[in-house]
């Protein structure tokens, strides 16, 4: 397989992304308080970035909203993202898992490392250790 990178200007994401002028797309998402709500995003053939779908399956991702039931709606959403892979697989996972650190004995909380970037220095006062 002959591979190359074409590294566009952030600027152009949304003419790129939106006139789908790309072979491959590697894009991070992340999942809110309601996993899924992520369904429409991933899915759902008129907005996610590979324009695949179908009627029937943005049937199904319209209807989870109306789905008062945390486990039903949840058991919905698994079955849309089995169908639409088995019919469209579109994405796959390149990273994906647990970030597992190595710290001192006594450190209860790093602050909120989540929303930092890794190659900025951390702040220190955000640090907690347990006390003796």
């Amino acid at each position: 397989m002959d591979v190359g990178i074409d590294q566009r200007a952030s600027a152009d994401f949304g003419k790129v992304i939106g006139g789908r002028d790309f072979d491959m797309s590697v894009s991070g998402y992340t999942v809110g308080p309601d996993a899924t709500d992520a369904v429409k995003q991933y899915y759902d053939s008129k907005i996610n970035e590979n324009g695949l779908g179908d009627a029937e399956l943005d049937k199904k991702i319209a209807d989870l909203a109306s789905i008062e039931d945390n486990a039903a709606r949840n058991k919905a959403a698994m079955d849309v993202e089995k169908e639409h892979m088995a019919k469209y697989f579109s994405m796959g996972v390149v990273m994906n898992g647990p970030q597992i650190s190595f710290v001192r004995t006594g450190l209860a909380n790093y602050g909120p490392s989540l929303f930092q970037s890794l190659s900025q220095v951390p702040d220190w006062s955000t640090l907690g250790w347990i006390k003796k």
